[in-house]
């Protein structure tokens, strides 16, 4: 099996915000493919950066609930101490079919972030 049969699916992502200060997210994405989930998280300058990931029934986020990150309920970057830094974070199993990472800055940050399906499941 190749490589790319097992890993590395982009299915959602944050495109560049340069000194945002509204959250922002992957929108809501099926999870159906892949058993495991991993996430890219890419901070510039920031005030301060809260990472979530939600899961829900359907695309439109029907039953929402928390997917915990890294085993908690949230990741967060510091300012001054990861400023210019990146972060992989781990998602636990999904219990539903769609999921969305959120990106909640403190104040002015500048963020991007890549969702991956890193364990096929065929």
């Amino acid at each position: 099996m190749a490589i790319n049969e097992l890993y590395a699916e982009n299915t959602g992502q944050i495109s560049p915000v340069v000194g945002g200060t509204a959250a922002v997210d992957t929108g809501w994405v099926s999870l159906a493919g892949f058993l495991r989930w991993t996430a890219l998280v890419i901070v510039g300058a920031q005030a301060g950066v809260t990472v979530t990931a939600q899961q829900a029934t359907d695309a439109s986020g029907t039953g929402a609930k928390e997917w915990p990150v890294n085993g908690a309920s949230s990741v967060a970057f510091t300012s001054g101490t990861d400023d210019n830094t990146c972060k992989v974070i781990d998602l636990d199993w999904p219990e539903y079919g769609y999921g969305r990472l959120t990106l909640t800055p403190a104040g002015s940050s500048s963020v991007a972030a890549v969702l991956l399906g890193v364990q096929n499941k065929s």
